[in-house]
């Protein structure tokens, strides 16, 4: 599936693109997954992957999420550091919100460093509320491993822009 908004595309990434996937995981985070992990995740039931950009050949970011029944889990969102504050996070989340509502899904779950207060608050002008922390999260080598625990109810958040 792709998306064109005015410039913007929004592609469905599959099994093949894990190696795209991890190159992007790695640009965006400090613990980066390698194309292991992605082709397990992406092997995973219920598991949907899409990578946004200004153009189709042009990824800038990615979301995985996982959905069962109907709940789903954000395993992980980001955008590459020269993309961050254009609106790619949050096309990505409306986006992958209307995906998940076809599906049935009433409820998106996450989390995110305590210490991550832009990403806090892009999830909260999704329409994310926090609903619970968790202590020794990440990895030993984070300053503040403890993760903010975040909810969506798909049912009172507004649809894309």
């Amino acid at each position: 599936m792709t998306v064109n908004d005015s410039q913007l595309h929004i592609v469905t990434a599959g099994l093949p693109a894990a190696p795209l996937l991890a190159e992007l995981h790695e640009a965006c985070f400090d613990a980066p997954w390698d194309v292991k992990a992605m082709s397990d995740l992406l092997s995973m039931p219920g598991t949907s992957a899409f990578v946004i950009g200004p153009a189709k050949d042009i990824p800038a970011g990615f979301v995985i999420a996982n959905c069962a029944a109907d709940q789903a889990d954000i395993l992980t969102i980001g955008v590459l550091p020269d993309h961050r504050r254009s609106h790619l996070a949050s096309r990505l989340l409306y986006f992958l919100a209307d995906q998940l509502r076809s599906l049935g899904v009433d409820e998106v779950y996450l989390e995110v460093a305590a210490e991550n207060g832009p990403a806090i608050n892009l999830y909260k002008s999704c329409g994310y509320i926090e609903v619970g922390r968790r202590d020794n999260y990440y990895a030993a080598n984070r300053s503040d491993r403890t993760a903010v625990q975040m909810k969506c109810d798909l049912n009172l958040s507004p649809a894309s822009p």
